[in-house]
């Protein structure tokens, strides 16, 4: 028996094909549209956390609030102190860098790894005492006194660095292995004080402060950044030249840029704003907390901070 087709049901099969169409149309150009309009809606910076609907297997690093797995959001910091003089490795990687104008620099890493970082150097009290606000483990080239510390120095641990031309260097692949060895805690535990981000909707995308200039005392050293305005982040040079990371090639980043002066007072860069306060640390363990003039606690974006 030869059935007959309906040309009712070929209506209704179509007016089906149809709205499929549509719907599919219409995810994919909601989806570009979030990707065109979000400036971290891109890998590692797309912002928003666990929650965040595009990707709920990413969770936000804690110590920069970028996108990566679970177990590297909580990952325990390491803390390098290397020369950023010239010839630097690994900077690109970094969560948050501290310097000074000596060219000393002071790199925590956490959700990134880095397979060369340096050259290594000594280092100096006051870069121990911001190293302890994250209980990090300590990477550098001299001994250090503090018995607290979880040290891991060239001194007592030659086998996790190299030599080349005089100059060290060392990697987060070769630290995280020393740490678990001492059975380190290798996630940051509960209590650990975290800094607190913005979502990216919540920045302010009209930028005031296109360039910033920063001139050290007593020293030749100036640090430049300029902001980019298609990618919503800070561009480093130094001494009028932009600094790129030797590992990678990759232009040095800043998603913030915090200046800390005597007395708690505090200038703060992000998205081409400035915001005018003070920071706080109450002892070397303490995090350091960043407020504007109206005693509100600033939040970061994500991503580097200097």
């Amino acid at each position: 028996m030869k059935l007959k087709r309906s040309p009712f049901v070929a209506l209704i099969v179509l007016a089906m094909i149809i709205v499929a169409s549509s719907l599919l149309y219409l995810y994919i150009v909601s989806t570009f549209q979030i990707f065109k309009t979000n400036p971290y809606a891109k890998s590692q910076n797309l912002g928003g956390g666990a929650n965040n609907p595009l990707n709920n297997d990413l969770y936000s690093s804690i110590l920069d609030g970028t996108l990566t797995n679970q177990a590297l959001s909580v990952r325990h910091p390491i803390a390098v102190v290397l020369n950023d003089q010239k010839n630097s490795y690994g900077l690109s990687q970094a969560s948050v860098i501290y310097e000074s104008s000596d060219y000393q620099i002071m790199a925590v890493y956490g959700p990134r790894d880095a397979a060369k970082i340096g050259p290594v150097i000594d280092a100096d009290n006051q870069l121990l005492n911001w190293a302890d606000e994250y209980d990090a483990f300590f990477a550098h080239l001299d001994k250090n006194s503090n018995s607290g510390v979880k040290d891991l120095s060239e001194l007592n641990f030659p086998n996790a660095y190299w030599e080349i031309n005089g100059q060290f260097f060392t990697s987060t692949y070769n630290l995280y292995p020393i740490a678990d060895k001492f059975k380190w805690s290798s996630l940051i535990k509960d209590s650990y004080p975290i800094y607190t981000f913005l979502d990216p909707n919540q920045l302010n995308l009209n930028p005031k402060i296109n360039q910033l200039t920063i001139n050290y005392a007593g020293s030749k050293k100036i640090v430049s950044y300029r902001y980019d305005t298609n990618n919503y982040d800070y561009i480093r040079s130094q001494n009028n030249q932009q600094q790129n990371d030797n590992l990678n090639n990759q232009p040095l980043l800043a998603s913030n840029i915090v200046l800390q002066f005597n007395h708690g007072k505090m200038e703060l860069f992000q998205a081409g704003q400035e915001i005018l306060g003070s920071w706080q640390k109450g002892d070397s363990e303490s995090r350091t907390r960043f407020y504007d003039n109206q005693g509100q606690l600033i939040s970061l974006a994500p991503g580097a901070t200097w």
